[in-house]
């Protein structure tokens, strides 16, 4: 099937999907107020009504400092109960939220600032201290847990029993700043309106068949999408409950799991694969876990299932900007598919010129909603970027798929020159900037070598100058002192020219190759 008959069309999507965040959470305070909704690490725990109550105080907050809906908050907080007070407060008072990654050091945070232009910042040490000078026109600037000159204790501020307003927030009113890292070039704001979180998260929730009775776990960074809107939001939508971990560790996660009476959770193929390489334990399979979403797909198809009992959902596909293909419990398996286009999608794989390709051949993998709310709004002050991204009225998202005559979709590869390690998405271009400059370094080359937990090692390749020998450990430290950790090259090598093509350009396929 080849031409627009290989567009697959998903019909409508859910009634509720262009409502704001903002409206979501009045409801719960509406018609929730009393239920338990999250449970963070340590026993800390809040309903419904607390969580929007403290979020309601925050938004006063901001609206007190001079703040109008629009403005940006810096968020820079670890897991725990002050990133859901920021991020519903945002929601609420229609502020913009920008969550940090909190690894993120040097010129790549102080671009980050400087791009996001905030107006607020929500910190705890020792961000706040990174943040301090690159923060100090902020009108209103909180810290957690800390006392520092110039801040605000975020104890002071929030309160559990405030009562929400109606500020008159809209679906299509931007909700937060996803910066998601860059390919080729600087790190891009991707703009996600209020609906559009919504329709994410429900994308979610429908696909999985998530209920009020459901408890949604997570022990990834509250800084990205995954933690935010495949879990947290999710909960939010279904009345469900939601428990928050620090962070992912391999010999606590089956007790965590079982502290907080999980029934869902979701992974990155990596940490799945490091449950699977450690010792088996008695109570692995003591937990009342119904299903898991794990992309990509640990080790072995069937292993992770086999071990721990669980029900594994790997067929679905999404980035920064959209979820195309969402996971459904109930979709057909294929092995190695992400699926089939998400009710409200159509998907295809095109060639270079952006026309349809046969079924089985390999193309790029564009996307687009059937409402606006189904994508991002734009990436933040780059229209030339956010036009070329909507080329021909898809969203390209620079990723090699292809389709079978059935209409399920399958991942080959990447157009971006972008790294997959623990998690983050690094790009190659930033990896090189490292050394730039450097006396003894003529060019590098990062690429990507798949390790043994199903991601990938960063790979430095570096041509010296003519008649000059680096020293290999100089550029190690180097590249540590400026990169964020999960950035640092795991190897650097040495090459005596890197390979070109005729017009000059590193041919990094080449490089990838040598590894295999």
């Amino acid at each position: 099937m080849t031409g627009v008959a290989a567009v697959l069309s998903a019909g409508e999507c859910p009634g509720d999907a262009a409502l704001p965040l903002a409206q979501v959470l009045l409801d719960r305070y509406a018609d929730s107020r009393d239920r338990p909704f999250i449970a963070f690490e340590g026993g800390e725990a809040y309903t419904y009504g607390e969580t929007v109550g403290r979020a309601a105080s925050i938004s006063a907050a901001l609206a007190d400092a001079g703040l109008s809906p629009g403005d940006r908050v810096l968020v820079a907080l670890d897991n725990g109960p002050a990133f859901i007070d920021a991020w519903f407060g945002c929601a609420l008072g229609g502020f913009v939220m920008v969550p940090l990654n909190t690894l993120l050091s040097g010129r790549l945070l102080e671009d980050v600032v400087r791009r996001s232009a905030p107006r607020a910042v929500v910190a705890q040490e020792p961000y706040a201290s990174g943040l301090d000078a690159l923060t100090s026109s902020c009108a209103l600037r909180l810290i957690v847990d800390a006392a520092r000159s110039g801040w605000t204790a975020h104890a002071g501020v929030v309160r559990n029993d405030a009562v929400p307003r109606d500020a008159g927030v809209k679906g299509g009113d931007p909700m937060s700043i996803m910066f998601t890292s860059g390919t080729t070039g600087p790190a891009k704001g991707a703009i996600l309106s209020q609906a559009h979180c919504v329709a994410r998260s429900g994308s979610y929730r429908e696909g999985l068949r998530i209920d009020d009775s459901d408890v949604m776990f997570t022990c990834l960074p509250l800084f990205h999408n995954n933690a935010q809107m495949a879990s947290v939001l999710v909960a939010v939508l279904a009345r469900a409950r939601a428990a928050v971990y620090d962070k992912f560790s391999v010999s606590r996660f089956w007790s965590n799991v079982r502290e907080a009476k999980a029934t869902r959770f979701t992974l990155i193929g990596r940490m799945a694969n490091l449950l699977l390489a450690s010792p088996v334990h008695a109570e692995e399979r003591a937990h009342a876990v119904r299903s898991a979403c794990i992309v990509p797909h640990p080790n072995g198809e069937d292993a992770f299932e086999r071990r721990f009992g669980i029900r594994v959902i790997s067929q679905y596909y999404g980035c920064t900007e959209m979820i195309p293909l969402a996971p459904r419990i109930d979709q057909e398996r294929r092995i190695g598919s992400c699926g089939k286009p998400t009710r409200g999608f159509e998907c295809m794989v095109v060639d270079a010129d952006g026309q349809p390709v046969p079924d089985g051949e390999m193309g790029e993998l564009v996307a687009r909603p059937v409402r606006p709310e189904g994508v991002m709004s734009g990436y933040l002050d780059m229209p030339v970027e956010t036009l070329h991204a909507f080329r021909g009225l898809w969203y390209h998202t620079g990723d090699a798929a292809r389709r079978d005559a059935d209409g399920f979709f399958y991942l080959v590869g990447r157009l971006k020159d972008f790294i997959r390690r623990k998690g983050e998405n690094i790009s190659a271009a930033e990896v090189e900037a490292a050394l730039a400059g450097h006396p003894a370094v003529f060019e590098c080359a990062a690429v990507g070598e798949p390790d043994a937990w199903g991601e990938e090692d960063v790979v430095l390749w570096v041509e010296a100058r003519p008649g000059v020998h680096p020293d290999v450990a100089e550029l190690q430290r180097i590249c540590a002192e400026r990169l964020p950790a999960f950035m640092v090259p795991a190897r650097i090598r040495l090459i005596d020219a890197l390979p070109r093509n005729a017009l000059g350009r590193i041919e990094k396929f080449k490089l990838r190759a040598s590894a295999a």
